[in-house]
């Protein structure tokens, strides 16, 4: 894949542009003047969609583009691009491609060597590292475990051999299972675990302590998304 060279002529432009993670004010300006003004707005999910075009004062037709791939999505994002149109896209929560949708975007904009500009913001990941007690000087990104039960205990069993603090990521109706299976596989060990919960909403919450001490806390928390930080092995 060959990007843009200096002074060379670039096809279009492609922003990907944060969103907010739980509170509606921490939009960046940029996004909703983006949205406002580009030709061709992509969205990673429809009801987040209408609010945030209604923040940005538009109404405006829109694409959506998920871990689903919409292939017309795709094609209508190469012909903009083509055309030399401004293209935006906005994932659900924070940011595009952090462990969301929107590689496949980007691997189109730099194959068409469009210009590609970020629009940063709020991150539910860097969030929780800057309310987390442990020493996250380093840390280790794990994203999202496999889903089956015998792979997941098997891949939770190499993180609990890695000295950094591990960061990791599970939709929220998994979060039962997803504490379950840390508690049995740390055997009643006190390593300590850090659950943010619902950061910046209405429900935000900080969980600290032992695996079975988070797990009997979260019982009572709702279904809303959730950043788990596993303390380093010492």
């Amino acid at each position: 894949m060959n990007l843009p060279k200096p002074n060379q002529p670039q096809r279009g432009v492609l922003y990907f542009a944060a969103s907010h993670i739980g509170c509606l004010r921490d939009i960046p300006q940029r996004t909703l003047e983006i949205l406002q003004k580009a030709d061709l707005v992509l969205f990673e999910e429809a009801r987040h969609a209408r609010q945030l075009l209604k923040e940005a004062g538009v109404h405006r037709p829109f694409l959506l583009f998920s871990e689903h791939k919409e292939v017309d999505s795709l094609e209508a994002v190469k012909k903009a691009l083509k055309n030399h149109q401004t293209v935006i896209y906005v994932s659900d929560q924070g940011c595009p491609n952090l462990a969301d949708p929107g590689r496949e975007l980007l691997e189109i904009a730099y194959r068409l060597r469009s210009r590609v500009q970020v629009i940063p913001g709020p991150s539910s990941i860097t969030s929780a590292l800057a309310v987390c007690p442990f020493d996250v000087t380093q840390f280790y990104f794990g994203g999202f475990l496999p889903r089956e039960q015998e792979k997941r205990l098997a891949h939770i069993g190499k993180l609990l051999e890695r000295r950094e603090a591990v960061i990791l990521l599970e939709t929220p109706y998994r979060r039962k299972a997803f504490l379950q299976d840390f508690s049995t596989a740390l055997g009643g060990t006190s390593r300590r675990g850090f659950l943010a919960f619902d950061i910046t909403g209405e429900e935000e919450q900080y969980l600290l302590g032992t695996l079975p001490q988070i797990s009997a806390q979260a019982e009572s928390l709702g279904k809303k998304n959730f950043v788990f930080i596993l303390d380093g092995k010492k």
